[in-house]
């Protein structure tokens, strides 16, 4: 199978996700998502073990090495169960809203780096600027005009929370690998998620109710083509990049399916937001 071909199933299985997460937070209790998410990604670490095992070991290793590592590890897991909580609440009232939050962040956290010492060519200034424009844009004259004063301050803080999420990574990364950090904080999310719901019925939705099994198994497939895509085929940038072309797809989609305003203004949404993300990555 040729690496473009599975770059390709990425962007199904993105556009996928998405779509099966809104029916989710129409559908089910909120609280199910923080469940299903992480136990769908731990079932596809176990998949990949006979691949990727070693980097487990060396991991816990590393960990004797850095045991802070494992406290920004839970950290990152506790984070993750809020955000994808508080997601789940954006993605219902507006699932063109949480398209909007990778875009965005991307473009600040570029601006962040840029005050920390890292160089950024023309091209990337006037990504990162577009960015901050056009997401700026929508929160003014596009579909997230029409959320509550509760729903654009939600949005505002799960674009923070993925910086915060974003640096904790880039430091974690720097000590140890991806698979330990992949494990550890799902193991995190999945056990606070549980903790946090205490209902039976919850439990029972997120391990058994096919919405949650569609969403779920599409997620954790996606994110672990993702990572096999970035750590053996392909270059980072284009992997991300065939990850924004899925934005415009989710667009006109939520207008098709959900009514989120027109399918062309979404478009148009869409293909602004992609055009800098690419400017970004190639």
């Amino acid at each position: 199978m040729t690496p473009y071909i599975l770059l390709a199933m990425l962007v199904l299985l993105s556009i996928l996700a998405s779509v099966f997460y809104k029916r989710a937070s129409l559908t089910l209790n909120h609280q199910t998502a923080p469940i299903f998410t992480p136990l769908w990604v731990l079932l596809g670490t176990i998949v990949a073990f006979p691949f990727y095992g070693e980097l487990l070991l060396t991991g816990l290793e590393d960990l004797k090495q850095y045991v802070f590592i494992l406290f920004l590890c839970i950290l990152k897991g506790v984070f993750m169960w809020w955000g994808v909580l508080k997601n789940q609440n954006l993605i219902e009232k507006s699932l063109s809203a949480s398209s909007f939050i990778f875009p965005l962040s991307l473009g600040l956290i570029a601006i962040f780096n840029s005050f920390l010492g890292e160089d950024l060519a023309v091209k990337e200034w006037i990504a990162v600027l577009g960015l901050c424009v056009i997401a700026f844009s929508f929160f003014m004259y596009g579909h997230m005009r029409e959320l509550s004063f509760h729903g654009k301050g939600l949005f505002i803080k799960l674009v923070m929370l993925t910086i915060i999420l974003a640096v904790i990574d880039q430091i974690i990364l720097t000590h140890t690998n991806w698979f330990l950090l992949l494990i550890l904080s799902n193991m995190t999310m999945l056990v606070t998620g549980l903790v946090a719901s205490r209902c039976f019925n919850i439990w029972k939705a997120a391990f058994l109710n096919i919405g949650s099994v569609l969403a779920g198994g599409t997620f954790a497939v996606s994110e672990m083509l993702k990572f096999y895509l970035m750590v053996s085929i392909l270059p980072m940038s284009v992997v991300l990049s065939a990850q924004a072309s899925t934005i415009p797809i989710v667009l006109v989609l939520s207008a098709l399916i959900w009514g989120e305003r027109g399918w062309k203004e979404q478009a148009l949404w869409g293909l602004l937001s992609m055009g800098f993300l690419l400017l970004l990555f190639l």
